[in-house]
């Protein structure tokens, strides 16, 4: 009794195996450790993206930059972008249903699409309010020490999500991954661009100079969503790949 026992315990436990190590199990445990790893890296994202916010407007409103306040809600948007790829994230890990009965995957497109126009939003104000200060109003930023240490620091900070964000993207796909991405990399290259506009300010008293810099950061912004939401727009509309269709026509001749 005791050995059939034991041997339909044994036989139990093979099920399980060899259940546990079926094709379809082992694609969905792939999806899953992808969903979790996406899901880690946009949340320490979130955190960052945050913590920078908060320090660059503290920052900004008492020295009065420009440059380091456009920074300061481009970071705030980082946490609304990020936010929106972990729910973008989620829903792609829903299965296909009766009411989208393709399944969720190109939420993340919409996802992306959405973060490019809250772009276009934060730099349309950056610009008008370059322009203001430029031509109307006079406005002495009062630059200091910290001035600087934020923005190195932010750079830094940008460098070390960009390469893991991509790497992500890469590895798994991710087009909302790839636009945070290539967001960061272009904070790192608007934070130097405020850096250089502070410096002419703190060593040339230049005060426009904070302006200026402001109204470059407002532009670069611009340029890169005007990219990223034309990839993305060919996503939703379902684009065909550069030469697919010479490749099916070289293909169907090769049958004659």
């Amino acid at each position: 009794m005791v050995e059939q026992n034991d041997d339909h315990h044994n036989h139990d436990h093979q099920d399980e195996h060899r259940e546990s190590s079926s094709p379809s199990s082992v694609v969905a445990k792939k999806r899953q450790d992808a969903h979790n790893e996406k899901l880690k890296v946009a949340i320490t994202s979130i955190v960052a993206s945050a913590g920078l916010a908060i320090f660059k407007i503290i920052i900004g409103f008492s020295t009065n930059s420009l440059g380091i306040l456009s920074e300061a809600f481009h970071s705030g948007l980082d946490v609304m972008a990020a936010l929106m790829t972990l729910y973008a994230i989620r829903m792609v890990m829903r299965p296909p249903d009766l009411k989208y009965t393709y399944g969720y995957a190109k939420v993340e497109s919409v996802s992306s699409l959405s973060e490019i126009i809250l772009l276009f939003a934060v730099a349309g104000w950056i610009f008008y309010e370059g322009v203001e200060r430029i031509f109307f109003k006079s406005i002495q930023p009062e630059i200091t020490i910290f001035s600087f240490i934020i923005m190195f620091v932010s750079i830094g900070i940008d460098f070390g999500r960009s390469r893991v964000l991509y790497r992500t993207a890469r590895k798994y796909g991710s087009q909302a991954l790839e636009a945070d991405a290539l967001h960061f990399k272009t904070d790192m290259i608007t934070s130097s661009i405020v850096i250089v506009g502070l410096l002419f300010v703190f060593l040339f008293h230049i005060p426009k100079a904070d302006a200026y810099a402001a109204i470059i950061v407002a532009g670069m912004i611009i340029y890169t969503s005007l990219g990223l939401g034309r990839r993305t727009l060919d996503v939703l509309l379902d684009k065909a790949p550069k030469g697919a269709y010479q490749r099916v026509l070289e293909a169907v001749s090769g049958l004659d």
